[in-house]
């Protein structure tokens, strides 16, 4: 009984310290995909056939639980910030006023970094397509860690490669338990006579001022609600 008093406890934590919506998010990337969602939500809403109201008023009907008020005003100021293209510290203070609480900033800020970050994952994402067809297909090479590796391709033979430093790479496909190269791609021989594909990665150009960190942690935060929305996942 005492042990269940102690996880009850933990649930039900003082105002400002829980993220109920986070699933197994950290508290920045819980607040970026919530956020992502009441987005989604708001176009839904001032779009959707059954709205009467203008495109600039918009209501959404939240549930939350008790003790949750400043988490709330945490969102909608991420919300504001982030799609609404208000300043941080004007979404803060709208929120704030709202809902007659206080905001821990930090955990906007971590969240806007984690957003540029994850921008910055996506530069560097490359994806590798094989157009002919086959029953299975699998990439091997330097993209995926040597020769000696293979990684399936997934649903409708494409495969995403994170985290590929600046360089060159050469592979090639595993089709139906055959070598092949794609040969719309790039290629080159080696010196044992074989064809293998190569892929050059660049570098990404560096994000030099405040400004354009604010507008690639928004473009991200745009990117997330809209794979939301189709599916596609993040």
């Amino acid at each position: 009984e005492s042990g269940q008093g102690q996880q009850q406890q933990q649930r039900q934590p003082d105002e400002g310290q829980a993220w109920p919506w986070g699933d197994k998010r950290s508290p920045a990337s819980a607040l970026i995909h919530a956020a992502a969602a009441l987005h989604r939500l708001s176009i839904r809403r001032v779009h959707g056939k059954l709205h009467r109201a203008g495109p600039n008023s918009c209501a959404v009907l939240l549930h939350c639980g008790p003790n949750m008020r400043s988490q709330v005003a945490t969102l909608f100021a991420g919300w504001m910030h982030w799609f609404c293209h208000m300043q941080m510290q004007e979404a803060i203070l709208s929120a704030e006023i709202a809902l007659n609480c206080t905001i821990d900033q930090s955990v906007l800020e971590q969240a806007t970094e984690e957003l540029v970050a994850g921008a910055a994952e996506r530069a560097n994402r490359v994806t590798l397509t094989w157009r002919y067809g086959g029953m299975s297909a699998s990439v091997a090479g330097d993209v995926v860690g040597g020769w000696h590796h293979n990684v399936p391709l997934q649903r409708n033979f494409v495969v995403a490669l994170n985290g590929l430093q600046p360089g060159t790479y050469y592979y090639k496909f595993i089709v139906d338990g055959v070598w092949a190269i794609d040969p719309l791609a790039p290629k080159v021989l080696d010196a044992s006579g074989n064809w293998n594909n190569v892929l050059q990665v660049s570098p990404t150009p560096p994000i030099l001022t405040s400004k354009e960190r604010l507008s690639v942690a928004r473009w991200h935060a745009m990117l997330i609600a809209f794979e939301a929305k189709m599916g596609l996942g993040v």
